[in-house]
């Protein structure tokens, strides 16, 4: 209720006294423009307990999440973290287990996934680690780098839709490793087009 759009207001969320990671009992949306979310690193954890909604969604453009663990729900087929916003960009987060996709990127364009980890992801196998998916805007321009998939069912990273397009997966200075997935490493379905691995 504090944040303003636009007022470029960062959120601070750090684990209790006791060093245990804080788990939070509900989803959250990131719907206002600017608004930047951070935390310590892997001490801290984002886990609902609700299966009606994904763990945390950037409807906002502009936004940024940083520096801890995403899970989802035990049962249900929610994602871990869901783009449906422009300039959006996650840094160093990781997603340890998720029932739906790990990372869903949905009309989203000129987004940065960078430093991130999936692992365990899809394990309703109704998901994949990474989608970036048109639907039925557009979700394009958008860069994953310095990533770490594994071990995930579903693929890797899907490209999916016509209008997903000129999105580009690259090592990054660190480099990136797409294995270990039950599905493709990386797909290209519907009409997705001229989507890049570097």
């Amino acid at each position: 209720a504090l944040v303003t759009a636009y007022n470029h207001d960062i959120v601070w969320v750090w684990p209790d006294a006791s060093g245990i990671p804080t788990i939070v009992g509900t989803t959250i949306d990131v719907d206002k423009a600017y608004t930047l979310v951070r935390g310590p690193g892997r001490d801290l954890k984002f886990k609902p307990t609700a299966t009606s909604a994904d763990t945390i969604t950037i409807s906002a453009e502009g936004c940024e999440l940083s520096g801890f663990i995403v899970e989802t729900a035990a049962t249900g087929s929610r994602a871990a973290v869901v783009i449906n916003a422009n300039f959006a960009r996650v840094h160093k987060v990781h997603i340890d287990y998720s029932r739906g996709h790990g990372f869903s990127l949905l009309n989203g364009s000129n987004c940065i996934l960078e430093d991130i980890i999936v692992q365990d992801a899809a394990q309703s196998c109704s998901g994949h680690a990474v989608s970036v998916k048109s639907t039925p805007g557009n979700a394009t321009r958008n860069v994953l780098m310095n990533a770490r998939i594994i071990s995930n069912a579903g693929d890797g990273v899907k490209f999916d839709g016509a209008n997903t397009r000129d999105n580009i997966v690259t090592a990054g200075p660190k480099g990136s490793a797409v294995m270990h997935n039950t599905g493709y490493g990386i797909n290209e379905v519907n009409s997705a087009d001229n989507n890049h691995v570097l």
